[in-house]
């Protein structure tokens, strides 16, 4: 049950960290003029091609590594910090579940969670991602 339970927290930690890589990315590159509400709108897309991404390439952790970071399609190179963060808020909540027990995990989740989600905003607000 524990490795059930392990599986589902890494993926929803990993889960969070792409949207907050992905937000992060879409309002720092937004036109001006338009909305937040537009920009995180609509399928995920190659930055280089303009393809939308499969189902596959949409996995936190697992895409990346299954298309070595790069766009299938065009060869455009995904930054790493995106499977970086995922795996570290992924890897973080199963740490705290595994070591600490559920209780730690409902304070760890939120600041695990709050900590890597703004160190990734941060980075792609400056241009590192």
């Amino acid at each position: 049950m524990a490795v059930f339970i392990s599986f589902l927290l890494f993926l929803f930690g990993a889960s969070i960290a792409s949207f907050a890589g992905l937000a992060a990315h879409r309002l720092r590159a937004r036109p001006v003029g338009q909305s937040a509400w537009a920009a995180l709108s609509g399928r995920s897309h190659c930055d280089g091609c303009g393809a939308q991404l499969t189902a596959l390439e949409l996995v936190p952790v697992l895409g990346w590594l299954v298309a070595r970071g790069r766009c299938a399609r065009c060869g455009h190179r995904v930054p790493v910090i995106y499977p970086v963060s995922e795996a570290l808020v992924g890897g973080g909540l199963v740490a705290a579940f595994l070591f600490a027990g559920p209780a730690a995990l409902a304070i760890a989740l939120p600041a695990v969670v709050l900590v890597v989600v703004l160190g990734v905003v941060f980075l792609a607000m400056r241009g590192g991602g």
